[in-house]
């Protein structure tokens, strides 16, 4: 026999969101933090209250006893983020953490092919860039405002326009056959070679493999027009796009 559930009170749903990962490579906090605010200016408003993950696996055991988890703490809430919890930390030191306020995730596996990025970025000194996605996602109404779309495997392809407030996210690149407003982030997982198509470029925020720029911004006479949106060498490029 199953049981009714009782949903008078509360209910309980999943829901994708768009959450910072912040990988630590050293412990030192005032680095730490300097270099994420200056990662924060280059799109102020994109932060503003967005969940952010602490990862660890970069660090050793020495340098995750050193680490000031309440500084780091401070020092993001600071920023306008919302910390949420570290990860990918020792036993002995997640009482610390907690003390300080964070949460604590299970360790996260890697895959096959991000195990082969690590080590090979070990090398390169952590500039390898993640295997291109493949999977595709065909959205065929518009998105509108409010509303985020999420491809996380592979390229988002939207047939119509989306709103502004809205959010497309994509592992891979993000083709929208109509205008596109709000924030559009491609490569989200680190896929520098992720672009952004559209026929109507309006939109407030546009990002590559964690590379952000808003258009009123920009050095582009293309805003209203159709454009190809690419990464290279650190740098987002807008150029003409010819259907």
């Amino acid at each position: 026999m199953v049981s009714k559930l009782n949903n008078q009170h509360i209910d309980l749903k999943g829901e994708m969101a768009m959450q910072n990962v912040l990988s630590l490579k050293s412990s030192d906090i005032s680095s730490i933090l300097e270099e994420l605010q200056e990662r924060v200016e280059q799109a102020p408003h994109f932060f503003i209250d967005t969940p952010l993950i602490v990862d660890c696996s970069k660090l050793d055991e020495d340098q995750q006893a050193t680490l000031s988890y309440d500084g780091l703490l401070t020092g993001v809430k600071a920023l306008s983020f919302v910390p949420v919890a570290v990860r990918n930390i020792a036993q002995e030191f997640t009482a610390s953490a907690v003390k300080a306020g964070w949460g604590i995730l299970p360790e996260r596996k890697l895959k096959e092919d991000e195990k082969d990025n690590n080590r090979q970025s070990q090398v390169a000194d952590d500039n390898l860039d993640n295997l291109p996605a493949t999977k595709t996602t065909v959205i065929t109404y518009p998105v509108r405002s409010g509303q985020q779309v999420i491809e996380p495997e592979g390229d988002l392809v939207v047939l119509a326009h989306s709103g502004a407030g809205s959010e497309l996210l994509a592992a891979g690149s993000i083709h929208v056959y109509g205008k596109i407003s709000g924030r559009v982030i491609a490569g989200m997982h680190g896929d520098t070679s992720a672009r952004i198509f559209c026929k109507d470029l309006q939109a407030e925020l546009i990002a590559i493999a964690g590379q952000y720029l808003l258009l009123d911004e920009a050095e582009t006479d293309l805003a209203g027009k159709s454009a190809m949106i690419y990464l290279n060498e650190g740098h987002i490029y807008i150029e003409p796009l010819i259907f």
